[in-house]
């Protein structure tokens, strides 16, 4: 078998992720292999199919209803969706990549989110607010943030401050892109405020980089995607909400780089410059758990400069002994299949979390037992 096949069917989890509840193992398997949650979905009776609309009603009305936080003297725009029954206390933030300029982009991973029974969050600040958090900062924070680019460390605080005004002490967080990038530094800098991380194929786990290579491989990625969504839109295997967002994420994108081209051309030299290895192995020292779920055709952030990230390695010996996160998913598809097969890669992101819950309490149990 070829490297090349090899990653294809491979599924890294590192060390405890079997303790999973073997549902969502299974589940995750089915998804990860391209495959839906049951090989025989089951038909709803006419009750079910009400509540179903009804409940999806009700979330689509909380979609359209955005907050607005008075922080420090600044309005910051958040969604706050929350499904009639969670199946968890904690949250889940959602942070999109770069260009992202409004909720709609990710209208449809967001209520998928929510449909899965989990209050689900998205602040709506895509360059973040300067002077929203006044808390007091430790010395180990302040020597932290020498090495954050003051960007990410921005979108953090301001992410911290809008869970301090909601009153949320804990939350799990689902990031995409350059959105792991500060989902990552607010968790090594506040690791108490979060429980657990998924990052889809996360900025700043490449190594070296500079903004010109950086901005050849957007480009193409960009051109190899636009040639699989045209084939998906021929062959009609995208869903129609699917096809709506990327259209409008599209057309965002361009508003985005014109709305302060300045700003955006630094916000990819930062993209850039920004490392995060060291922040995501401070963050899980601190008690975060998190998993990586990495596309193998990946341009942007290719699946073999994150693997190399993500592996713990002993300095002396100079050699790979296992993965610094708890868990590595290697899927099909490019950098963006997050936003172009929405419903299907947000479900492999509710289970990856159910994974990790399930792996968090089988070491609780373990350390009782002990």
């Amino acid at each position: 078998m070829s490297r090349r096949e090899f990653l294809k069917k491979a599924v890294l989890l590192a060390g405890g992720i079997a303790a999973a509840g073997a549902g969502a193992e299974y589940a995750l398997k089915n998804l990860l292999d391209g495959k839906t949650h049951t090989e025989s979905p089951k038909e709803e009776s006419p009750e079910q199919s009400a509540a179903t609309n009804a409940d999806d009603a009700w979330l689509e009305k909380q979609f359209e209803n955005e907050e607005v936080l008075s922080i420090e003297g600044h309005l910051v725009h958040v969604l706050d969706i929350k499904p009639r029954e969670a199946k968890t206390e904690a949250p889940v933030v959602m942070a999109p990549g770069y260009g992202t300029l409004s909720p709609a982009d990710s209208k449809v991973n967001i209520l998928e989110m929510a449909r899965q029974g989990r209050r689900t969050l998205f602040v709506d600040e895509p360059r973040g607010v300067d002077g929203v958090l006044k808390n007091e900062k430790s010395e180990e924070q302040r020597l932290a943030e020498e090495k954050i680019e003051k960007f990410f460390l921005r979108q953090a605080e301001t992410l911290i401050a809008v869970l301090d005004k909601k009153g949320i002490e804990q939350t799990d967080a689902v990031g995409h892109s350059e959105g792991c990038l500060y989902l990552v530094v607010a968790a090594s800098l506040y690791p108490e405020r979060f429980r657990n991380l998924v990052l889809f194929d996360p900025a700043g786990m490449v190594g070296d980089d500079s903004p010109a290579s950086l901005a050849y491989r957007f480009l193409k990625e960009n051109i190899a995607e636009t040639i699989e969504t045209n084939e998906k839109r021929s062959a009609g295997v995208m869903s129609a909400p699917a096809e709506e967002q990327t259209k409008r994420g599209d057309k965002d994108f361009l508003a985005y780089l014109k709305e302060d081209l300045p700003e955006s051309i630094d916000e990819v030299r930062s993209i850039a410059k920004q490392q995060i290895r060291t922040l995501l192995k401070r963050a899980h020292a601190k008690g975060v758990m998190i998993s990586i779920v990495q596309g193998i055709d990946d341009n942007v952030f290719p699946m073999d400069r994150v693997q190399e990230q993500a592996s713990r390695t002993d300095p002396e010996k100079g050699r790979r002994e296992g993965l610094i996160v708890d868990g590595f998913y290697s899927v099909k598809g490019g950098h963006d299949e997050f936003l172009l097969d929405p419903e299907r890669y947000t479900r492999i992101a509710d289970l990856a979390l159910t994974a990790l819950e399930e792996k968090r309490k089988s070491e609780i149990l373990s350390e009782a037992q002990q």
